[in-house]
């Protein structure tokens, strides 16, 4: 994964789009390009990831809370 890439796509992705995941967690596809799965919780995200055949180690994490983002992976699992 590409961070240059996902960072340069994730910035096109309109706030708007990410409304309804607010207070949620979110994993973007490699790219940055689009939401892949979504969850309450890091955990219920990465059974979210899994039940869709993808690879937690493969997406980024993000949480969603309004104006504020954390971005990372797997590490938020620990």
């Amino acid at each position: 994964m590409d961070v240059h890439v996902f960072l340069k796509n994730r910035a096109q992705v309109p706030e708007e789009s990410l409304r309804p995941y607010w207070g949620m967690w979110v994993a973007f596809s490699p790219d940055g390009r689009s939401i892949v799965a979504s969850g309450k919780s890091c955990e219920e995200l990465d059974a979210n990831i899994v039940a869709k055949g993808l690879n937690p180690e493969e997406v980024w994490f993000e949480r969603v809370a309004g104006d504020e983002i954390e971005i990372g992976g797997v590490q938020f699992l620990r």
